[in-house]
């Protein structure tokens, strides 16, 4: 065995082939784990971001539709549930939006699913109106302004490229500039037009002092 060994002895790794090796191996090597480091800390590092669908303001929205179509499946029946059913739902329309810039969770799905909600419900009321009240024109007349308007607005900020419809500034019309651009007489219309239309429906009076009181928390 001995004699075979020194006929066949073991190759030698000479230092400059191994320098050689390492030179190669080396840059590759750490380039890969750089990269892979790179990676898991980036992954680490990135905000788990839920979908659009669970977002807050979006759950708060989907509450309003559940809410409106009880209201409205009880309109006749519970003239007064339905009332405050429709006021809740209205007040969380402010709510939703304010948790949207409170938690930075704005989205095209939000604000398409509060502008239909809004649209939809106010239809429903103004078209229970017109069963509650005879001759029922002018309420039709009042759904029709409200359509044609809201429709009219989107589609001319979309002209114009804005990226709200609440982006007023360069408007000529100073009724526009004082609707959009004063949160609380914005907020003091819409909450007078729909508990006016609410208490029509429902023929509550105490609802007109929620309309008087709610300036001064506003």
């Amino acid at each position: 065995a001995a004699i075979a060994a020194a006929r066949h002895p073991k190759p030698k790794i000479r230092a400059k082939q191994i320098s050689n090796l390492w030179q190669t191996v080396s840059p590759v090597s750490c380039g890969v784990s750089c990269v892979i480091l790179y990676c898991r800390m980036a992954d680490a590092s990135k905000p788990k971001m839920r979908t659009i669908y669970l977002y807050v303001p979006n759950i708060i929205g989907y509450l309003r539709v559940l809410m409106n179509c009880l209201a409205f499946a009880i309109c006749f029946s519970h003239k007064e549930i339905f009332a405050l059913l429709y006021f809740v739902s209205f007040v969380l329309d402010g709510v939703d939006g304010w948790f949207a810039r409170k938690l930075n969770q704005v989205s095209t799905f939000g604000a398409v699913l509060d502008m239909v909600t809004d649209r939809i419900s106010t239809a429903c009321l103004l078209v229970t109106l017109t069963q509650v009240y005879r001759p029922g024109l002018i309420f039709l007349s009042l759904l029709a302004l409200d359509i044609a308007s809201h429709w009219l607005q989107m589609y001319s900020t979309f002209l114009s490229g804005k990226a709200s419809h609440k982006d007023v500034k360069d408007s000529s019309s100073w009724l526009f500039r004082l609707y959009y651009g004063n949160r609380k007489f914005m907020a003091f219309c819409c909450v007078s037009c729909e508990v006016i239309f609410s208490d029509l429906c429902a023929s509550i009076d105490e609802i007109f002092v929620v309309t008087m009181l709610m300036p001064v928390f506003l």
